[in-house]
C-alpha cells in the first residue's frame, strides 16, 4: 500500500496550546486531498453546462459507481473548526432555496451526464440539512428518488447535527428514502463543545442517542 499523504504539520496541524485557533495557518481547499482548482465566477455556468451536457466518462468512475452530493448552505452557528459555513439559518431564505433546489434536481435529472449511469450514493451535506423542516426534507428526498437514476442498493445519507433534529425530521428522512445518518458529535465534553460553538451539551447528545 502506498500512502497518499505524508503525515506532517500541513495534514495533522501545528502543535499549539490552542489548536482550535492555531493548528492550521489557513484553508487551502474544502477537503484534505490536494488538487482542488476553483472555477472563476464568470465561467461557472458555462463549465456546468459543458459537464452536464456530456455523457459520463466511464474512465473517471470507480467500479462504475457515482455519488450525487446536494448542498444545504445554512447553519445556525459557525463552529470554530468548520470551513463550510456560508449562511446563517433563516426560514424564508431556506424556503426560497429549497424551491430552487427541488427544481434544479428535477431539471438536472434530464441531463446527459445524469442519465449516463446509476447513482450508488446520494449525500445531503452542509451547512446542515437538519435545519430543514420535515416537509422540506420529504420534498427534496422525493425529488431525488423520483428523478435520479438510483441503484437498487443506493445509500442515501443525511448529514447534520443533533440540535433540532427531532423525531419528526427523522421520520421524514426515513419516509423519503434516506437510509444513513451522519451526525457529527466532535466531542461529548461540554466545555470543549462550547469552545467550538457547538450548541448542545454532551449530556443532550447522549440522551438523543439513547
Amino acid at each position: 500500500m502506498v500512502a497518499r499523504h505524508t503525515l506532517g504539520p500541513e495534514l495533522t496541524g501545528i502543535s499549539s496550546p490552542d489548536p482550535l485557533k492555531f493548528a492550521f495557518t489557513g484553508k487551502k481547499s474544502a477537503h484534505t486531498h490536494s488538487g482542488s482548482i476553483p472555477v472563476p465566477a464568470g465561467q461557472t455556468q458555462a463549465m456546468y453546462r459543458q459537464l452536464m451536457d456530456s455523457p459520463a466518462n466511464p474512465q473517471l468512475l470507480t467500479d462504475s459507481k457515482r455519488l450525487a452530493y446536494i448542498h444545504i448552505p445554512f447553519c445556525r452557528t459557525h463552529c470554530s473548526y468548520c470551513g463550510f459555513f456560508q449562511n446563517t439559518t433563516k426560514k424564508d431564505e431556506i424556503a426560497r432555496y429549497v424551491d430552487y433546489l427541488e427544481r434544479e434536481i428535477r431539471l438536472s435529472a434530464q441531463d446527459a451526464w445524469t442519465q449516463g449511469g446509476l447513482f450508488h450514493g446520494v449525500y445531503f451535506g452542509g451547512g446542515t440539512p437538519t435545519d430543514l423542516t420535515p416537509e422540506q426534507i420529504i420534498r427534496l428526498g422525493n425529488a431525488v428518488c423520483e428523478s435520479l437514476p438510483l441503484a437498487n442498493d443506493v445509500e442515501m445519507t443525511f448529514e447534520g447535527r443533533f440540535h433540532g433534529f427531532d423525531n419528526d425530521k427523522i421520520a421524514a428522512c426515513l419516509e423519503s428514502g434516506f437510509n444513513r445518518f451522519s451526525l457529527g458529535a466532535q466531542s461529548f465534553n461540554t466545555t470543549i463543545r462550547r469552545r467550538m460553538s457547538r450548541i448542545d451539551s454532551g449530556e443532550f447528545l447522549l440522551e438523543r442517542l439513547d
